[in-house]
């Protein structure tokens, strides 16, 4: 049994461990040698473990740094093993690292562009269970999408580009407030408008009189 079964990954947290050992008529074993092992091996520490002189053992696991599973076995003398689950979930988020797929857009208001999110901890594990927040610099300049949560800690949304040429800078920012960013370059579209202005306007006809032209 592990108490609690659900810890952070963040190398600190602890679980108790009890062992119960019986024997074929479900008499508890006082006298047993109890060795544990972790799998896998080097996601978390177990301390030794303690005999109750009833027939149950307590030790404690201190958390690895990796998100996922750890399985902890204990075995007796006579080679008789039962094994429990801890689940290890990312910490708080530290990191936040945008994507965007093209990050060239032309700025017509229509075309569009895949944002990828992703939130690690401190040890870099993802983080799958955030409030992702989205917004635009300069405001207004496009349309952002509702934030899809992959719940593997990726998020992902899409950008309709503005219809003014420059840049566009995307911000992700976490639930803690830890934000991360990208840019789209708007490019202008195909020319659908020439002016050509003179100055002065009028001019004589001497073959040496010039105007400026714009």
């Amino acid at each position: 049994e592990t108490e609690p079964n659900v810890l952070v990954a963040d190398g600190t947290s602890v679980a108790t461990l009890t062992v119960r050992v019986h024997d074929a008529n479900n008499n508890p074993v006082p006298t047993e040698a109890i060795r544990l092992s972790l799998a896998p091996p080097d996601n978390g520490v177990l301390s030794a473990v303690t005999n109750n002189q009833d027939g149950t053992y307590t030790a404690r696991y201190i958390s690895g740094g990796r998100a996922g599973t750890a399985t902890i076995t204990a075995t007796t003398s006579n080679n008789v093993s039962g094994s429990g689950q801890v689940n290890l979930t990312a910490g708080p988020s530290v990191s936040v690292q945008v994507e965007v797929e093209p990050d060239v857009l032309i700025a017509d208001g229509t075309a569009t562009a895949a944002l990828t999110v992703r939130v690690q901890d401190v040890n870099d594990n993802l983080v799958p269970n955030e409030v992702i927040r989205l917004s635009l610099d300069p405001a207004g300049n496009g349309i952002l999408s509702a934030v899809t949560n992959n719940r593997d800690g990726t998020y992902t949304a899409r950008y309709t580009s503005g219809r003014r040429a420059g840049r566009a800078t995307i911000i992700a920012t976490t639930s803690n407030n830890v934000s991360g960013s990208a840019q789209v370059i708007l490019n202008p579209g195909p020319a659908e408008l020439v002016q050509l202005e003179a100055e002065p306007g009028v001019l004589i006809a001497d073959g040496t009189a010039t105007a400026a032209l714009t």
